[in-house]
């Protein structure tokens, strides 16, 4: 590209790169402003030299580098007349790819969040490339299928092996030692194959960009006092609805800082965030949190309700229509509003199997209009409460969540609100299953993964 208007290599070479992602030329004019005046702050309406510069810089070097990408240009504002406020592109917007050693900046995290790059974590290894090239699809699906098998057993063998004062027989433990074997080669052909599938997903969202690219971008830092490790991107909308929720005085009246107003607000230290590719493999595509763009929150308090079966969906259903009389079926409802209500009637029903609950649950079944399928008298009533607090704790969608009598759903309304509001999506809106601990980015270059990785087909 020919250096026009004076501009350097460096501001020619940085526009070609940005207007391959940014095609607005105001915002891109901005940006080439503030390379060369760093520390300038808006243009003023009466600085005639400093607009005429801004008006050279769109016209002689923006606009011929976006059209010598063949890209459709965006004009954004017009050239400025009075008071131009420049500024550098929203970071959303932002594509930083390198060209001639030339790397677009994006807007800086917060002090908060430090550089935890996961490149080594993810990129592909000599070591990956080796199991993936000395086995087949075919000999790895019958290793999998084979530990799906063999896992309880190894389970069981291996926590027998840990006890004091317990021996394994000579069969148990070659049996362990095989089934150990096997595990290890499952463990090794699914990181290289989520690597793989990472990479591929990685280069469809971003052409021309690399999984250390994406992963170098990787922080580390917290939300409301909660540690998190995250995608820059995903990082900044979580301060701002920190932001949003610190500055709302019905929030936080007493103006606490973050750690303390995320205790108030019964945040705690039970989360998930960056996660292990290989997870994934062999059954659906990527999660977000493969990426770095999504988290789950509170996980103990708020399970998965409806990804493991009917049971928990079905327990609701009949809490929510003795308790309020109102059945929710929650597979079908959303939204925080009516899943807090269920949580509560879940709650409630579930404290009837207390003694001194039973004049309580009289009255309620006294005035309650069983549906089919209902119990129709008290006796009844507390059996079902019972086989279904059973049939809840400690398996299925509670299994590894908090005991079912203290409900689905533990987040403080605001939280969800702030964290919708700043262009998350929760797990309590999706159709069907509800993932109550879940936030994702699905916005910005979390709309670019997220629809890479649904198109993808996972490597075998």
């Amino acid at each position: 590209m020919a250096l026009l208007g004076g501009a350097t290599q460096v501001e020619a070479a940085l526009i070609q790169v940005v207007a391959a992602g940014v095609r607005d030329t105001a915002q891109l004019t901005d940006l080439v402003w503030y390379m060369r005046h760093p520390s300038s702050g808006p243009i003023a309406a009466d600085d005639d030299a400093s607009r005429k510069e801004w008006n050279q810089i769109r016209s002689t070097i923006v606009r011929p580098a976006v059209a010598n990408t063949g890209a459709k240009a965006t004009a954004g504002p017009a050239a400025p007349t009075g008071t131009h406020t420049a500024g550098p592109i929203p970071a959303a917007q932002a594509v930083p790819p390198s060209v001639a050693g030339v790397t677009a900046p994006k807007a800086p995290p917060s002090a908060k969040w430090k550089a935890n790059s996961a490149t080594a974590e993810y990129e592909l290894n000599e070591s990956d490339r080796t199991v993936l090239a000395a086995t087949t699809a075919s000999e790895r699906k019958t290793d999998r299928d084979a530990w799906k098998t063999g896992k309880p057993t190894w389970k069981a063998l291996d926590a027998k092996n840990k006890r004091k004062k317990s021996v394994l027989t000579a069969a148990e433990a070659s049996q362990l030692g095989t089934l150990a074997q096997l595990r290890a080669r499952v463990l090794a052909s699914n990181v290289a194959l989520g690597k793989t599938d990472v990479k591929q997903i990685v280069e469809k969202a971003f052409p021309g960009q690399t999984v250390a690219w994406w992963y170098s971008q990787i922080k580390s830092g917290s939300l409301l006092g909660i540690s998190l490790r995250v995608h820059q991107a995903l990082a900044e909308r979580f301060d701002q609805a920190e932001a949003a929720l610190l500055a709302d005085p019905r929030v936080n009246p007493r103006s606490l800082d973050a750690a303390a107003l995320g205790k108030t607000l019964g945040m705690y230290a039970s989360t998930s965030d960056l996660r292990s590719p290989m997870l994934a493999v062999g059954g659906s595509s990527l999660s977000m949190h493969s990426f770095g763009l999504a988290v789950d929150l509170n996980y103990t308090g708020n399970p998965f309700i409806g990804n493991a079966g009917k049971a928990a969906p079905d327990a609701i259903k009949r809490a929510t229509s003795l308790v309020n009389n109102e059945p929710i079926d929650v597979l079908k409802s959303g939204g925080y509003a009516k899943l807090k209500k269920a949580s509560d009637a879940l709650v409630t029903y579930f404290s009837y199997r207390n003694a001194a609950k039973v004049a309580e649950l009289k009255a309620k079944v006294r005035l309650h209009a069983s549906a089919d399928g209902e119990p129709v008298n008290v006796d009844d009533w507390l059996a079902q409460i019972n086989q279904d607090y059973a049939q809840l704790k400690d398996t299925g969608d509670f299994e590894g969540h908090k005991d079912p009598a203290q409900g689905f759903l533990d987040f403080n309304e605001a939280v969800v609100a702030k964290l919708i509001g700043v262009g998350l999506t929760w797990g309590g809106t999706y159709p069907g299953a509800k993932d109550m601990m879940h936030f994702d980015l699905r916005e910005g270059d979390g709309a670019q993964i997220n629809e890479a990785r649904k198109a993808h087909k996972n490597n075998q």
